[in-house]
């Protein structure tokens, strides 16, 4: 059962902190998650049931691992495109759901992907990257999942960068 127009809600855990989460007022409101809430398994109708019968489908941001469920697309040719998949049944009801790509966030997040790089390789000239770099990876700063990717990407175009210099260097003999 994904959705199921008859339930009343959830109105017993109106004021269980556990049932509070901070959130983007746009991916809970209109043209986006609303009330939605599907799951899997048999749902709880009333107070004493089972919650843990049901297996929430749309990701928490406390619980889940974002890795796991969406995909963020890198930049291609310079231009951030900021655009994310779901890779899970989870993560695909969330991108539609939450409404993660529509254009007002994703240019949010190619902004951070772009600052995030650029406070990257500020940070590597001069010699301190790691603090930033953890904050990416830590999830400290803003769209670190989509920040964290477009990072990485940078790092495997710079490997294959040097690995191809190395080969045509070797492969003709020289030397420096």
């Amino acid at each position: 059962m994904e959705e199921d127009s008859t339930h009343p809600g959830y109105y017993w855990l109106a004021y269980n902190e556990e049932n509070f989460l901070p959130c983007c007022e746009k991916c809970n409101r209109a043209r986006a998650k609303m009330n939605h809430f599907p799951v899997a398994g048999k749902r709880a109708f009333r107070p004493g049931d089972d919650l843990s019968q049901e297996k929430p489908q749309l990701l928490n941001s406390c619980w889940d691992d974002p890795s796991r469920h969406l995909k963020f697309a890198t930049n291609i040719d310079g231009t951030f495109i900021a655009t994310v998949a779901g890779i899970s049944p989870e993560g695909e009801k969330s991108v539609r759901f939450y409404n993660l790509n529509r254009e007002p966030l994703r240019d949010a997040r190619a902004e951070a992907q772009r600052m995030a790089l650029d406070r990257i390789l500020a940070a590597m000239a001069r010699g301190e990257f790691r603090p930033m770099l953890h904050t990416i990876c830590t999830g400290s700063c803003e769209f670190s999942a989509a920040c964290l990717v477009v990072v990485l990407a940078w790092v495997e175009r710079q490997q294959r960068a040097v690995a191809d210099e190395l080969k045509s260097f070797t492969a003709g003999g020289g030397r420096g």
